[in-house]
């Protein structure tokens, strides 16, 4: 393979994977959310609440996309946004319990991905894919 052909084969897979998520929501009758929606509610699966700057680098986006992306959770009902009593500039998002409700469907699907993504490869090619593109992740010029 060519080293440009890395950038192209990233894209593909990701293009897969997203595409996946969407038919996998929409089967399961959830057709207002986009896999970038699901990065925010996995975020907010683990955690009580999180601030947009948190949320912004723990899925890897800037303010303005994420604020789309929250306003139209929040519109869904599937966050909620409330001031900090201390400081009203900050913000937090947390999950309400529309978005509990379907935690357990989106980690049944991304099981089940993984499952199937991983199922030719051994341990050790699992192990030596995440290092490589954990590598890969941490050489790219930016931020």
């Amino acid at each position: 393979m060519k080293p440009e052909q890395l950038l192209v084969l990233i894209a593909r897979i990701r293009d897969k994977f997203n595409r996946h998520l969407l038919r996998e929501f929409k089967r399961n009758g959830i057709e207002e959310l986009s896999p970038s929606h699901g990065d925010i509610l996995f975020v907010l699966a683990s955690r009580k609440r999180a601030t947009m700057r948190e949320l912004a680098k723990l899925i890897d986006r800037d303010k303005s996309t994420l604020t789309s992306l929250v306003n139209k959770l929040e519109s869904g009902g599937y966050v909620v946004r409330t001031k900090d009593k201390n400081d009203s500039r900050i913000t937090y998002i947390q999950a309400t319990q529309n978005a509990r409700r379907i935690k357990s469907l989106m980690f049944t699907i991304s099981r089940k991905l993984l499952r199937e993504t991983y199922k030719d490869f051994s341990e050790e090619e699992k192990t030596k894919l995440i290092e490589l593109l954990e590598k890969l992740l941490s050489t790219i010029p930016g931020e």
